[in-house]
């Protein structure tokens, strides 16, 4: 695993619409549009869903948050034989700002700064980048959304909301899960729900590459309530790799951070708002 690997993989574990059918019939000139029957499995998913934004706080709660600190305590192991301890500290200011700190020393891949500014098409980073023109972001980020990759915190924001599909029984374990598969801005994300606390036990990712698909699954444990919205205190990921969770929401933040250069003499609270002597 390079450093651009582990960048990559470092963001995507921080870090929905479907289409209606018309069915056109003419006659006599007259154009009639039906809209498609609901099938009885969407119909479930839909009410799974809604049990489950119940759960975790309700939709007014969920909907207010405007941003989300988040640190991650693990290990990361990038060989058969060799880990490291890692600590990921990082803010997501909604919906389109993103600063996040990867200490991974004493490793080769040593420290990691990034911030993502979307609405600016900015993107500074420690170590700097060799090539200039990729602190001028051009591309949506992976999901079409910075919100994707923190759908284990927050499963609808006042900017994303997945589509419940369908809905399948699955076993995970011991245990039999109903598993709701739902429409992320065009990708596939399933929910395994808990069926007595309709809290997520489980999310994987669907992603097509060009020679293969892709699926990441998490598990979420250990839930906790956060201003008044519960979250996750452990992510496992597939790789086996396990992360234990600090969540804030609505932090007060420096309202320079995404304006100017990362440093690493700034420390991993440089995200803070400084206080007035």
């Amino acid at each position: 695993m390079n450093l651009l690997q582990t960048r990559r993989s470092s963001l995507a574990k921080l870090f929905t619409s479907l289409s209606c059918i018309i069915l056109l019939r003419s006659f006599s000139g007259t154009v009639i549009a039906r809209a498609p029957q609901e099938s009885s499995s969407q119909a479930r998913a839909k009410l799974l869903w809604s049990q489950a934004l119940e759960a975790r706080g309700g939709c007014e709660r969920l909907y207010a948050i405007r941003n989300v600190h988040i640190i991650q305590h693990g290990t990361l192991s990038f060989d058969l034989f060799r880990s490291t301890p890692t600590l990921l500290e990082s803010l997501f200011v909604f919906p389109d700002k993103l600063w996040f700190w990867n200490d991974m020393r004493p490793s080769v891949f040593g420290l990691i700064i990034e911030v993502y500014d979307y609405d600016n098409h900015h993107h500074w980073t420690w170590p700097p980048l060799i090539n200039p023109h990729e602190e001028i972001l051009t591309k949506e980020p992976v999901g079409g959304s910075l919100l994707y990759s923190l759908l284990p915190y927050l499963p609808e924001t006042k900017w994303l909301h997945p589509l419940p599909v369908a809905v399948t029984t699955e076993k995970i374990g011991l245990h039999k899960f109903e598993v709701v598969q739902t429409n992320v801005n065009d990708r596939r994300v399933d929910f395994a729900f808990d069926q007595k606390s309709h809290l997520p036990v489980r999310i994987t990712y669907y992603d097509a590459g060009t020679y293969q698909n892709y699926r990441t699954t998490i598990q979420l444990s250990d839930y906790v309530e956060v201003n008044g919205i519960k979250v996750p205190q452990v992510l496992k990921y597939y790789d086996g790799s396990v992360y234990k969770l600090e969540v804030q929401f609505d932090v007060e933040f420096d309202p320079d951070l995404f304006t100017k250069p990362v440093s690493p003499e700034a420390g991993p609270k440089a995200w803070m708002k400084r206080r007035a002597v």
